[in-house]
């Protein structure tokens, strides 16, 4: 296996054309066919399957090519490192909730190291249109579905608040029970690639079962529905704060204990030299604001999560 053909494999799936990869590498189309057709053959197995005049990646294809690309990307940092002496490349977070918890981190290391940039992605409704082998790190809340992220590290609590209509019976109380609701209908989101249900997360140790009128994986929606006056909705501070708190609806102190928050990431063998720097960057930031618990403000480190 060439370099080569891993630049010219990494081309053509992009751009699903040998025609249009050969006129951007400035090499023939039946040069790039026959050094595809020998790389077919030595990993054995089909890279590509053709659709009509458009080629497409083969299952086996998608996953070669996710590794290839990586590779051809560190070898690129890697001789731009020896070039200028300095790390480049990008970080991509992905995140089932507003940055914010991470955003202080994000500005210090963007300062220490201006050459690293960031892709920033919301896996809160699945992942169907963003594949997850993309992300480098993951900010989560410990109840969703954090894939296959199993180092972290915790960085933060926020507690969590119920919002109501301002018509609601028990809206001027300062603070409810899942007790005080069980009645009542509810919107609740369902998010990650198990479809988790917030509601029953809560709902199913208090030994209730809500009365769930409307599903949606949309937070917009969801605020639609409870600006409407529609439904009862459960939250955490740091969602609710986005929520129309105005003549519809209001946001009410929910009694429990408050909601972890993790940056997580898969294991530092298989992240880049961008990410790596990124993540020990994080570990050591977080634990020196171990003292500051409230939302938004990193807690101690934490490799033993319940």
């Amino acid at each position: 296996m060439e370099l080569l053909q891993l630049r010219y494999f990494v081309e053509i799936a992009r751009n699903e054309s040998v025609k249009k990869a050969s006129e951007q590498l400035l090499v023939s189309q039946p040069s790039l066919s026959q050094s595809m057709k020998r790389l077919e053959k030595e990993l054995g197995a089909p890279l590509f399957r053709h659709e009509g005049r458009n080629i497409r990646l083969t299952e086996q294809g998608r996953r070669f090519f996710l590794r290839a690309e990586r590779a051809l990307q560190e070898l690129d940092v890697g001789c731009g490192e020896i070039d200028k002496k300095i790390v480049q490349g990008n970080v991509a977070i992905g995140t089932y909730m507003p940055i914010s918890p991470i955003l202080d981190c994000i500005k210090a290391f963007s300062t220490e190291h201006p050459q690293i940039t960031f892709g920033l992605y919301t896996v809160a409704g699945g992942l169907q249109s963003f594949n997850s082998q993309k992300l480098d790190v993951l900010l989560y809340y410990g109840r969703s579905d954090h894939l296959d992220f199993h180092e972290y590290v915790k960085i933060s609590q926020v507690g969590r608040r119920f919002v109501v209509p301002t018509s609601h019976p028990k809206a001027e109380q300062e603070t409810l029970t899942m007790n005080d609701l069980e009645n009542d209908t509810f919107v609740s989101m369902v998010w990650g690639t198990n479809q988790l249900e917030e509601l029953f997360q809560d709902y199913y140790h208090a030994d209730l079962l809500p009365h769930i009128r409307y599903r949606t994986n949309s937070f917009r929606i969801k605020n639609e529905l409870l600006d409407a006056g529609l439904a009862v909705g459960s939250s955490n501070e740091l969602l609710t704060s986005y929520l129309h708190q105005g003549k519809n609806c209001k946001v009410v102190l929910q009694e429990g204990e408050p909601e972890a928050i993790y940056l997580g990431w898969r294991t530092e063998s298989y992240l880049s030299s961008a990410a790596l720097i990124f993540v020990q960057f994080c570990k050591e930031w977080f634990n020196l604001r171990a003292h500051l618990p409230s939302v938004g403000t990193p807690l101690r480190a934490n490799t033993n999560r319940k």
